[in-house]
């Protein structure tokens, strides 16, 4: 088994990364990172960890919703 220290990122695919960044800003109090044209990257407070909000209009909601996502590997 690979130990890690948890999951550092999450991309989601939306259809309106913005609306998605405000609504993730107004509930959750995540901060902007980056953003781009066609995605936002925010964190949450006092953590390292990422949430991307990526414009995909083909897989919102689909089982495929999840661009991508890592993890920090740990020591064996």
């Amino acid at each position: 088994m690979v130990r890690t220290f948890g999951l550092t990122h999450v991309a989601l695919a939306m259809a309106d990364p913005e609306r998605a960044f405000r609504f993730q800003w107004q509930v959750l109090g995540v901060v902007a990172v980056y953003c781009g044209a066609d995605f936002a990257q925010a964190q949450t407070p006092g953590t390292h960890d990422a949430i991307m909000f990526e414009r995909k209009p083909v897989k919102p909601g689909m089982g495929g919703g999840i661009a991508n996502c890592g993890s920090r590997l740990g020591p064996e």
